[in-house]
Order: C-alpha cells, then sequence, then structure tokens
C-alpha cells in the first residue's frame, strides 16, 4: 500500500487521506498530491482449504520515517477478503485511512514506512 507522495499544507489540525480498496485515493483539501501514484494493497494467499470463507484483521499502524519525529498513523482498514477458490487462494485488497499528526510539527520529503500485520482467518 502507498499514498503516493503529498504535501501537507497544514497541519494544525489532523487531516485524512482515503485509500478504498480497489486503490483509488481521496485528499482534503489540506493535502496536495504530487506525483507519485499511489498503489493499492493487494496480496494473494495461497495454500487455504479450497471453498473456505475467511476474514482479515488488520491493527493500526504508525507510519514512520528515518529523518524525522513527526508520524502518519493508518486506521479504519476497508477489506475485499473473498473465499477461497477451489485452488485454496484468495484475493485480499486492503484500503485505508492515512491521518496526519495534527500536531503543527510539518512533513518533510521523506519516505515513511511502517509493517502492516495482517492477520487471515479461516
Amino acid at each position: 500500500m502507498g499514498f503516493g507522495s503529498f504535501i501537507v499544507l497544514d497541519n494544525t489540525n489532523e487531516h485524512s487521506v482515503v485509500m478504498n480498496p480497489e486503490g483509488e485515493v481521496t485528499y482534503p483539501d489540506e493535502i496536495i498530491p504530487t506525483d507519485q501514484t499511489p498503489t493499492a494493497a493487494i496480496y494473494e494467499v495461497t495454500t487455504l482449504p479450497p471453498y473456505a470463507p475467511i476474514s482479515v484483521d488488520v491493527p493500526n499502524t504508525v507510519l514512520t520515517s528515518d529523518v524525522q519525529d513527526n508520524n502518519f498513523t493508518l486506521t479504519d482498514f476497508d477489506i475485499i477478503a473473498p473465499s477461497s477458490d477451489k485452488f485454496g487462494k484468495s484475493l485480499l485488497k486492503i484500503g485505508a485511512t492515512l491521518h496526519t499528526s495534527g500536531n503543527d510539527a510539518g512533513y518533510g520529503e521523506y519516505a515513511y514506512k511502517g509493517t502492516m500485520e495482517i492477520t487471515v482467518n479461516y
């Protein structure tokens, strides 16, 4: 999942960028997208039982930079998790909401990274 590059014009309040499970992104007026295209979170799960209904859990995730203290947070995960097919495979699509800190600190031109812990239950 990648939200692309953007400029946060105002971080005095928390602002949210929303990515749906298909990878379409909605930005508020205070956040201006720049040149990078967002990338959807699509994962193929294998070795499931055939035709197994599944559910997916993803906890909130903090995105940090190696250079700067200001963080982003991913919440409100929107998940499309169809039952596995006859081969025991399922294609998960995950959307989420990215929140700015709202602490009045700026964001630099850095990569912000985090690890999403995805739990698949069947």
